[in-house]
């Protein structure tokens, strides 16, 4: 009975460790190479120099504006591109309506793209920019110019974003009337070393809290012995169980709307919102090559 506890213990106590740590090693966001990139050339379009000075670029562009600007390859979609677009974000991001995301995604050996764009960055990006980008890197592709349209991509976004965006000396990025700000000042700089960092110091944390919880339940208990039932901790005459009933109490029904396709933007180019098969809003053009 005794190994019995200590073997609980020593579970409840990795457990709780492990738990506080897991926050941690997941609250890291942009520019953590041990995690995230921004170049997925799963069709092998570019060589190891040419993905790594990609990779490089959308770093960096990522890292200055606060949003992701991915570059991605495939050659088995097994669904439609922009199906695909959002499972990919999905798995790599987290979707959801905050994330901010352009992707260019290449379909190698459907010979398609697409310019997928969600989140608030939206909103930052006309149509007439999209169609710049789209254009200009088909053009590329048509050509089996997998660096160059990745040049492009990274150039174009870099400088759409820094028109589109103007920043005064404190760091705050200032839209038009219609628009919410983005971004305000500089990105945060880990101070705790990344995820090694913050997982050492969150198991120990975990460690003096789990032992502190341990000592004092092992303070609280009381040796019994053995007994073959439970009826020794219960007051004679203290519980009788007549009947027993479910009863309905309430329901709750919420309703949301379905997005709509709608126009809106800065200037008179605007952007248009589109609705994926599974109902999410994006922005973006797809086509083949």
């Amino acid at each position: 009975m005794n190994r019995l506890k200590k073997t609980l213990a020593a579970l409840l106590t990795l457990a709780l460790a492990i738990s506080l740590a897991l926050p941690a090693a997941a609250s890291d966001g942009y520019g953590e190479d041990t995690y995230y990139r921004f170049v997925y050339d799963y069709s092998g379009m570019l060589s190891d120099d040419e993905a790594e000075d990609i990779e490089s670029r959308l770093k960096e562009v990522s890292e200055e504006n606060s949003f992701w600007a991915v570059f991605h390859t495939s050659h088995d979609l097994e669904t439609d591109i922009v199906t695909y677009c959002e499972s990919f974000i999905d798995s790599h991001f987290g979707y959801t309506e905050n994330t901010d995301c352009i992707l260019l995604c290449v379909d190698t050996e459907q010979r398609q793209l697409q310019v997928y764009i969600c989140g608030s960055l939206m909103y930052e990006f006309s149509d007439d920019d999209i169609d710049l980008i789209y254009e200009s890197v088909v053009s590329e592709l048509s050509d089996d110019s997998y660096y160059s349209a990745a040049l492009i991509f990274s150039s174009l976004t870099k400088r759409l974003i820094a028109e589109n965006r103007e920043q005064d000396s404190d760091g705050i990025y200032r839209q038009d009337e219609d628009y919410e700000v983005i971004y305000s000042g500089d990105m945060e700089t880990d101070l705790l070393g990344g995820i090694p960092g913050r997982m050492a110091i969150a198991a120990i944390f975990g460690l003096i809290v789990s032992a502190i919880l341990r000592a004092y339940f092992k303070s609280e208990l009381k040796s019994v012995g053995v007994q073959s039932g439970a009826a020794g901790y219960l007051k004679d005459g203290s519980f009788n169980l007549r009947d027993q009933r479910d009863i309905f109490l309430y329901r709750r029904l919420s309703k949301t709307a379905r997005p709509k396709e709608s126009s809106s933007g800065r200037g008179s180019g605007g952007t248009t919102i589109h609705r994926s098969p599974s109902g999410r809003s994006y922005s973006g053009r797809g086509g083949r090559f």
